[in-house]
């Protein structure tokens, strides 16, 4: 139980803090990107506006990113094509990296592209057509890619530093967050425990007594309701502490290789009888020689938990169906039954403890609430999993993967 819920924090706590940090990198890295974008657009635009030049009167409004000093710290070249794609002009002036050739290249490239606005390699450039042909502006942007890619490195890096170190401190501290509800667990398994034993005895007392009332006065309706009363509590006390013991950390399944085919239509066959006595066919769809390495009786106890639950709360509308069928190396169990009331959706909450899905506890169908928790602690201490849903509000599935 302990290391389940340790599991289970460590696993949220890491999920919501490795969110965070990612969000936030990603956050970070984005809007430095945009920047590095924005800046090298606004350079573009006073350029396409004055010819391929830095006007004299520099004026940086409206532009937010740049100032008075952009025109002399900018390297950047720019290209003329005529309406054939012919190299016209050529500006290098300002960049000592690319000479005139290479100039030329970079636009052919672009147009042949057709993609008017992007980087290529360390260039932005924006391809603008004009009446005589096509004017295409580069501004160099390696040093801002570059301060970029070292802030994506560190933010990566420091993230990975976090998330492991945090790691590190929730694993040590998740014994103690996690203890209070340890401590409470096990005070409630020992007064389950406690309770249990307690109530045998009295049990036991009262049924005897009802007995020698009904020797000396015999049988009547009243001696009758107090064995049906007295059966009741025997078997609740017997899966309470089934159920315990199954919960209990040190509780060893003694595994076998067993046919699971043959387990299943064993513990289903003897439901018919029960189905019919309700007018409702029992339907089994059992694949053959299915096996399974687990505690067969354990699982045989699913089985019959899962088919009394379904032949007690089933309707008319459909018929009680068992299905069995290996998937990938995986066995999949479904069993479902016709019920009233339902709504299409999940219905996982029927696996806690005492929880009734029609709200009440008398006992006119029996149970007690037990039996689906008892199920499903089965199913989790073999490694499986157990999901209980409604398709279409009129049928409940309980499908089972082992």
């Amino acid at each position: 139980m302990e290391r389940l819920l340790r599991r289970k924090f460590i696993l949220v706590a890491m999920g919501v803090i490795t969110t965070v940090l990612l969000v936030m990198a990603t956050v970070i890295n984005i809007s430095s990107y945009l920047q590095v974008d924005d800046v090298a657009d606004e350079v573009i635009a006073v350029l396409a506006e004055n010819g391929g030049l830095f006007p004299a009167n520099f004026d940086r409004n409206p532009f937010q990113h740049m100032t008075q000093e952009t025109q002399f710290s900018t390297r950047y070249f720019w290209v003329r094509l005529n309406a054939d794609g012919e190299l016209s002009s050529v500006d290098t002036r300002n960049i000592m990296m690319v000479n005139a050739d290479q100039a030329g290249a970079f636009a052919k490239e672009i147009l042949d592209s057709g993609v008017a606005d992007g980087f290529m390699v360390n260039y932005k450039y924006q391809m603008i057509a004009q009446e005589d042909g096509y004017f295409i502006i580069f501004v160099d942007c390696a040093e801002e890619l570059s301060a970029f890619h070292s802030l994506l490195y560190n933010s990566v890096t420091v993230c990975i530093i976090a998330i492991l170190a945090v790691f590190v401190l929730i694993v040590v501290v998740s014994k103690q967050a996690v203890a209070p509800i340890v401590e409470s667990y096990q005070k409630q398994q020992q007064f389950i425990t406690n309770i249990t034993h307690e109530l045998k005895t009295p049990l036991a007392i009262v049924k005897t007594n009802t007995e020698v009332i009904e020797m000396s006065q015999g049988s009547s309706q009243w001696s009758q309701s107090i064995h049906n009363q007295i059966r009741r509590l025997n078997e609740l006390v017997n899966h309470l502490v089934s159920l315990c013991k199954m919960d209990e950390d040190g509780h060893q399944l003694l595994k076998v290789d067993f046919s699971l085919s043959d387990a299943i239509s064993e513990t289903a066959e003897p439901f018919a009888v029960m189905a019919q006595e309700k007018e409702v066919e029992l339907v089994c769809q059992i694949a053959p020689n299915i096996t399974c390495c687990g505690e067969e009786d354990s699982l045989r106890l699913l089985v019959s938990i899962l088919m009394d639950n379904a032949v007690k709360y089933c309707n008319q509308t459909a018929p009680i169906t068992v299905n069995l069928q290996q998937i990938r190396g995986k066995s999949h169990i479904t069993i479902s039954n016709g019920a009233d009331d339902l709504k299409a959706g999940k219905y996982d909450q029927i696996f806690q403890r005492f929880y009734r899905l029609d709200g009440s506890r008398n006992s006119a169908k029996g149970g007690f609430g037990i039996g689906l928790a008892m199920a499903s602690t089965i199913v989790r201490n073999h490694g499986g999993t157990m999901q209980a849903k409604s398709p279409d509000g009129k049928i409940m599935e309980i499908h089972i993967e082992l």
